[in-house]
This record gives C-alpha cells, structure tokens and sequence, in this order.
C-alpha cells in the first residue's frame, strides 16, 4: 500500500469516444498519453450518476514497462479507484 502517495499528470492526447441513452453515457475507447505514460480503458455513467469501469496505466522507462489495472466506481460526485 503507497497510502497517500499520488499526483497529477496532465495528458499531452486523449481521445475517446462517448455514447448516450436513456439508460447512461458509457465512455469507450479512452486513450491518452503524456511522455511515457500510457492510459486506456472504459466507463459507465448510470442515471443515479454511479460508476462502473477501470481504466490501466502504462509507464515505459529504458528499464522496461510497468502498469497497473485501477477499477473504478462510487459515484461522479464521490469516486472509487480499486
């Protein structure tokens, strides 16, 4: 456990694709990059505005590739990371 460790990058490109319905928007096809971190993934906005997804990351150095697979969930006002 890293508890409390964290920061913020901002993503040079991001790109994705954004559906509508009744029912929710689902977020598909998310893809973004800055430097040699790479993020891609999915999410689910339902109409009680709950969270469903996960989105993984990749960070490339010359030692190699890391990445980390992070579910997310909660609500849009208050986010889960698993």
């Amino acid at each position: 456990d890293l508890g409390g460790s964290g920061g913020a990058t901002r993503l040079t490109d991001l790109d994705f694709e954004l559906f509508g319905s009744r029912d929710g928007l689902a977020i598909r096809g998310i893809s973004g990059k800055a430097g040699g971190l790479r993020v891609s993934g999915a999410l689910n906005v339902d109409r009680q505005l709950e969270l469903s997804g996960s989105v993984r990351s990749e960070v490339a150095s010359p030692r190699g590739v890391a990445s980390a697979q992070v579910r997310i969930g909660g609500l849009a006002s208050a986010p889960k990371y698993q």
